[in-house]
């Protein structure tokens, strides 16, 4: 964060507009940017919900409330809209933006 306190206009300003410059492409498939992971992006919601069971599976499976959780929202995530395009998504790994949750 301090890097960016000390920063000037002029670098903000380029910054952001790079930023925007990544997350402004529009994309007909779902996947890795190099393509060497890439599925329809008809498949978003079915590949999601694969990719949502194996991580219960690694990090939740001896907790049946995240298991009966996703029982429920499972039909819901199936039943959205598909989205018309997929976009970049710049991962950011500072631990202070993790979501958690209590129980």
């Amino acid at each position: 964060m301090q890097t960016f306190l000390s920063a000037s206009h002029n670098v903000l300003n380029e910054l952001g507009r790079g930023i925007a410059s990544i997350h402004k492409q529009k994309f007909a498939y779902i996947g890795q940017p190099d393509k060497t992971v890439q599925y329809p992006i008809q498949q978003f919601y079915t590949r999601l919900s694969v990719e949502i069971e194996n991580l219960l599976e690694r990090f939740n499976s001896d907790q049946p409330f995240f298991q009966d959780f996703w029982i429920t929202l499972k039909p819901q995530l199936l039943s959205l809209h598909l989205p018309k395009y997929s976009s970049l998504v710049t991962i950011d790994m500072d631990p202070t933006q993790f979501l958690g949750v209590s129980i």
